[in-house]
C-alpha cells in the first residue's frame, strides 16, 4: 500500500473527495442542528416575538409554518456555524502553511 500523499502533492481527485466529504459532513452538521431548532421552534418564535407583545400578524395561511421553518433554518446556521468554519479552515489548512 502506497503511502498518503502529502497536501502539496495531492492530486484534482484527492482535492476534490476532500471537499465532498467536509461538505457532507457541514450539511449533516447544519441539518441536524436546524432539526432540534425545529423541535423549539415555538419557544424560539415566542423568545424573540415578546417585544411584538403579541400583535405579529401573518398576511397568508402559510406565513406562520414558514416563520418557523426560517426561524429553525437560521438558529441552525448559527449553531453549527462553528463546525462549518471548522469544516472550511481543515480544507484551506494544507494551502496555507
Amino acid at each position: 500500500m502506497a503511502a498518503p500523499a502529502t497536501p502539496e502533492q495531492a492530486t484534482l481527485l484527492e482535492h476534490i473527495f476532500e471537499i465532498r466529504t467536509r461538505i457532507i459532513r457541514a450539511l449533516v452538521a447544519f441539518a441536524a442542528a436546524s432539526a432540534v431548532c425545529y423541535l423549539r421552534a415555538a419557544d424560539l418564535f415566542n423568545l424573540l416575538s415578546a417585544p411584538a407583545e403579541g400583535r405579529l400578524v401573518f398576511t397568508h395561511p402559510v406565513d406562520g409554518m414558514m416563520a418557523y421553518i426560517k426561524l429553525s433554518l437560521m438558529a441552525g446556521l448559527l449553531i453549527s456555524s462553528p463546525y462549518l468554519f471548522y469544516q472550511a479552515f481543515g480544507f484551506f489548512k494544507p494551502a496555507l502553511g
